[in-house]
């Protein structure tokens, strides 16, 4: 029986009234990104290379 498509829940606590929270609630649905493990998405913070490359 083919499961119906979930989209990840999207709940940063630092992204409402960011310019820029439509894009990354797209990119979090479409897995580009997923935002740190203690809940914030940290917006204005400076992705690192390493980040870059470990972040899906």
């Amino acid at each position: 029986m083919p499961t119906p498509d979930t989209k990840p829940t999207i709940k940063f606590r630092d992204i409402s009234g960011h310019w820029a929270v439509a894009n990354i609630q797209q990119a979090v649905s479409i897995g580009i990104v997923s935002g740190y493990p203690d809940g914030t998405f940290k917006p204005d913070k400076t992705v690192t290379r390493a980040e870059f490359v470990v972040s899906r």
